[in-house]
């Protein structure tokens, strides 16, 4: 709906999950640059019960990828119909970076940072459900 009012908002939103996917990409990239592959890999660079938040964040890079490639191929027959369910995914994306950082993250619990993460958290939120309220009355 933004999209037919104000047409900068698509090519805001392409490069907003340009810059989202290549950032997503780069964490780990500087990570396995730092410790090694090796080391990346076996989980060796993290304690244990910390592991649980490097494979959510595992996840939420391929998870990103799917939903990068979706909005790449939308026009595809296959994805006209079914690309915006998919892209729904980038939501479950949020949260599991939300929740990988602030568990791992550097120090967020513990400083004034944690209201701008309680902040995206509550904005993630609001637009998820304004989303899943407005797909509703379109039906």
């Amino acid at each position: 709906i933004f999209v037919k009012k104000i047409p900068w908002v698509y090519q805001f939103h392409k490069a907003e999950g340009i810059f989202a996917l290549l950032l997503a990409l780069l964490h780990p990239t500087l990570l396995v640059s730092a410790i090694g592959l090796e080391k990346y890999l076996s989980y060796s660079y993290i304690a244990e019960d910390l592991k649980p938040f490097v494979v959510i964040a595992q996840i939420q890079i391929l998870f990103l990828l799917v939903t990068a490639l979706t909005a790449i191929f939308m026009r595809m027959p296959f994805l006209q119909k079914r690309w915006r369910t998919i892209h729904y995914l980038n939501y479950v994306v949020f949260y599991g970076i939300w929740v990988h950082s602030w568990f791992i993250g550097s120090d967020i619990r513990s400083t004034p940072l944690k209201y701008l993460w309680i902040f995206f958290l509550i904005s993630a939120t609001a637009s998820l459900v304004s989303k899943i309220v407005f797909a509703q009355r379109r039906r």
